[in-house]
C-alpha cells in the first residue's frame, strides 16, 4: 500500500493530478511493481510504478488525441505523444539504473592453468 507521499510524488513525476488516476489505479501500479520486483527495495518499486504509470498514461491519452484541421485552427497531438514517450524512456532508464545499483554484481573469471613442464627421460 503506497503512502500519500509516494502517491503525490508519482503524480508529480507523471505531470498528472488526482483526476487522472483513481486511487485504485495508483494502488494497482504499486502492487504490480511489487509483484514484478518482489525482492526490490522501495526505490525499485517506486521506479517501476513510475514506468507503469507512464505506460498507462500513454494508453489513456492516445485515443483522446486526434489530429484535426478546420479552417485556420488545427491541432497536432504528435508533440504530446513524443513527450510522453520521452518521459517513458527516461523512467525506464532510471529503473534500469536503480536496479543496477541495488543488485549485487558477480564476476566470473577463469583461473590460469598450471604450466606444463616437459619431462626429459634419459636415453635407455
Amino acid at each position: 500500500m503506497p503512502t500519500q507521499t509516494q502517491i503525490d510524488r508519482l503524480l508529480a513525476d507523471l505531470g498528472a493530478n488526482a483526476d487522472t488516476f483513481e486511487s485504485e489505479e495508483i494502488t494497482d501500479l504499486f502492487t504490480r511493481a511489487g509483484e514484478d520486483y518482489p525482492a526490490g527495495s522501495q526505490a525499485v518499486i517506486f521506479a517501476a510504478a513510475r514506468v507503469y504509470g507512464a505506460r498507462q498514461l500513454i494508453a489513456k491519452l492516445t485515443p483522446q488525441l486526434v489530429k484535426y484541421k478546420q479552417g485556420d485552427s488545427s491541432e497536432d497531438p504528435t508533440p504530446v505523444l513524443d513527450g510522453l514517450k520521452a518521459l517513458l524512456s527516461l523512467y525506464e532508464k532510471a529503473l534500469t539504473a536503480t536496479l543496477g545499483s541495488t543488485q549485487t554484481q558477480v564476476r566470473f573469471a577463469g583461473l590460469r592453468r598450471k604450466p606444463t613442464y616437459e619431462k626429459e627421460y634419459p636415453d635407455s
